[in-house]
């Protein structure tokens, strides 16, 4: 029976009711949520409305997909907020290298979590994208560096790095070795300071590889920024690709007037 002229749908309204009380900590984080048989009994309603429900507040990133005998849990997520404009100035690389923590994990802990990274490096053709950022032939060989990083043992968001061969070649950047004082500290060192850069931002679906990568729940969108960095001669030095999930991250740009 469709509702009342101007009334949402029943599944709409019991997803309403749920998504509150995840909102007010009735159900909390890692709950397990009733059976769908469950929430059908006390809304008065069939499975299959239960079920449109439950795979609205999944879309929304709120609740698990429910694989297997495990049911759906209310997901468990760190919403980390990353000072996109000042996190690679050197003055702030230098006071979080001075306290033994990244500018990443300082932003992790600032909300209580606990952060790493996996590190990953290789040499490949620049795609069409790096190429035309860094000023080279699409296809030309540069060096990769790949991060996953996670929060709470969870992942979090991937930064794929390219460098130019001539600059990274050789070097600790394409070795998967963590790089204590930050790349951006070595790169000054090796007289590659960068001195101001370019960001590009779009928002899509998530690819089925990073969908699974980052345990990214149907609905919701990723956030692609692309960084450039570029030395006193406004020679672009490296592309930085971070793939952001849209429900575990704040970017936050202060911008002078």
């Amino acid at each position: 029976m469709a509702p009342p002229s101007g009334e949402a749908p029943l599944y709409q309204r019991i997803a309403r009711t749920l998504r509150e009380q995840i909102a007010s900590g009735t159900l909390a984080p890692g709950d397990v949520l009733p059976t769908e048989v469950t929430l059908a009994e006390e809304y008065g309603v069939t499975r299959s409305t239960v079920r449109q429900a439950l795979n609205l507040l999944y879309n929304e990133g709120l609740i698990t997909a429910g694989r297997g005998r495990s049911g759906r849990h209310v997901r468990s997520i760190t919403r980390v907020r990353v000072d996109a404009s000042n996190n690679e100035k050197l003055s702030r690389v230098e006071e979080h290298q001075s306290s033994g923590i990244d500018v990443f994990t300082g932003s992790v802990q600032a909300v209580g979590g606990e952060a790493a990274q996996a590190i990953t490096t290789g040499t490949v053709r620049a795609p069409a994208n790096v190429a035309e950022a860094l000023g080279i032939e699409t296809g030309t060989p540069v060096v990769l560096r790949r991060r996953l990083r996670t929060v709470d043992g969870q992942p979090h968001s991937t930064a794929a790095t390219y460098y130019p061969m001539d600059i990274a070649g050789g070097t600790a950047i394409a070795l998967p070795d963590d790089i204590p004082q930050g790349v951006t500290a070595l790169m000054k060192e090796m007289g590659y300071v960068q001195v101001r850069y370019v960001d590009l931002l779009s928002w899509r679906p998530p690819t089925p590889e990073e969908a699974d990568e980052l345990d990214i729940p149907g609905g919701v969108s990723v956030l692609i920024k692309s960084r450039t960095g570029y030395t006193p001669d406004d020679r672009p030095v490296r592309v930085t690709v971070t793939t952001w999930p849209g429900d575990r991250t704040e970017l936050s740009y202060e911008i002078e007037a």
